[in-house]
């Protein structure tokens, strides 16, 4: 279990870092409450931001796919 908590704060860490550099601040402040949770060993704690998580993912899918690029 600690490998996977130890995956879900790299993996947030890296999704956060990508949000804020394309100004997505919402979904990059959810991935710091999973970062913070998983590193202080909560699991439970970082599940409860998945809907949050798949919210403002998709509000940046749905952006990304609007530009006329």
């Amino acid at each position: 279990q600690s490998d996977d908590l130890r995956a879900v704060a790299h993996h947030a860490h890296r999704i956060k870092g990508t949000a804020r550099t394309v100004a997505a601040q919402a979904l990059g402040a959810v991935c710091e409450r999973i970062e913070q949770a998983a590193k202080s060993g909560k699991r439970s704690e970082a599940l409860r931001f998945k809907p949050d998580l798949e919210r403002e993912s998709g509000r940046l899918a749905t952006y990304l796919e609007s530009l006329d690029l």
